[in-house]
């Protein structure tokens, strides 16, 4: 609030109604979270990721879910809300915060309480060298980032993601390998193929906010990441262009992430 030479300063988020961000921007943000998160605890933590529509929700929500690779109780899901109100994670255990933070001057807080929030320690010394997963994680975050500024909207869509109505998987998942059983007669995947399909990311413009879960509905190129081998794809109407494998590319590059992402934008 501004009182005449006066700046009265709230709290350290930014000047942005959550409600009012583009589809972009909070789904860019949401990946940066989940991408820290996983890059700092995956060879602790196993993960898994979700995407749900509760109600007639069209942003939805992307839940991560950590597990203790040592065993033990898992811990509270994280949900990042993507619409209504936009830019909110919170926690089965009821706490909850704005991850519009992350463009504050200090975003690692963000993390920080997140992680906090869940029971997890503090992160000491450096953060371990990426997995394919993690690796995987970070690039869908960063080609996501590079959209916030394109004039479509832009968000990713999941394999399969949950609504009020079933299970509803992509039909651009069987070119990728990825086989699996129609839903029973509850509209419900089995586990295993459910989480499958949740480690195939499809980034891509969307002019409505809604999830693509047909090539058909694609509007000019995509790029498809799967989670699990790190292997990545173009995409578009009329099918899947591999592209290669995403260790491999950044090796290329002498394993810098910056020079792969340049590429992999260029090529978008």
């Amino acid at each position: 609030m501004i009182r005449g030479r006066e700046i009265e300063v709230h709290d350290q988020n930014p000047v942005l109604d959550p409600a009012s961000a583009r589809v972009t921007l909070v789904t860019a943000l949401a990946w940066r979270a989940i991408a820290e998160i996983v890059r700092r605890r995956h060879v602790t933590h196993a993960f898994k990721l979700l995407q749900i529509h509760p109600g007639s929700s069209v942003r939805g929500l992307l839940e991560l879910q950590l597990h203790s690779r040592s065993g033990g109780e898992a811990l509270p899901s994280i949900d990042f809300n993507l619409g209504g109100p936009s830019g909110t994670w919170k926690t089965s255990s009821g706490a909850h915060g704005c991850f519009l933070g992350l463009l504050g001057p200090e975003p690692r807080t963000v993390i920080d309480r997140i992680e906090d929030a869940v029971g997890l320690p503090r992160v000491h010394g450096a953060v371990p060298a990426s997995s394919t997963e993690a690796l995987s994680v970070r690039v869908v975050a960063g080609l996501v980032e590079s959209r916030v500024f394109d004039r479509h909207g832009w968000r990713t869509t999941l394999g399969v993601h949950g609504c009020h109505a079933g299970d509803v998987a992509a039909d651009w998942t069987v070119p990728m390998g990825v086989r699996f059983d129609p839903p029973d007669a509850y509209g419900s995947l089995a586990a295993e193929a459910y989480e499958r399909l949740s480690r195939l990311v499809l980034i891509h413009r969307t002019a409505d906010e809604c999830p693509v879960v047909t090539l058909s509905e694609l509007q000019g190129r995509a790029l498809l990441v799967d989670i699990t081998t790190g292997r990545i794809a173009g995409a578009g109407p009329d099918g899947l262009e591999l592209r290669g494998d995403l260790r491999r590319m950044r090796g290329a590059v002498g394993g810098s992430m910056t020079r792969m992402l340049a590429k992999l934008v260029s090529e978008f």
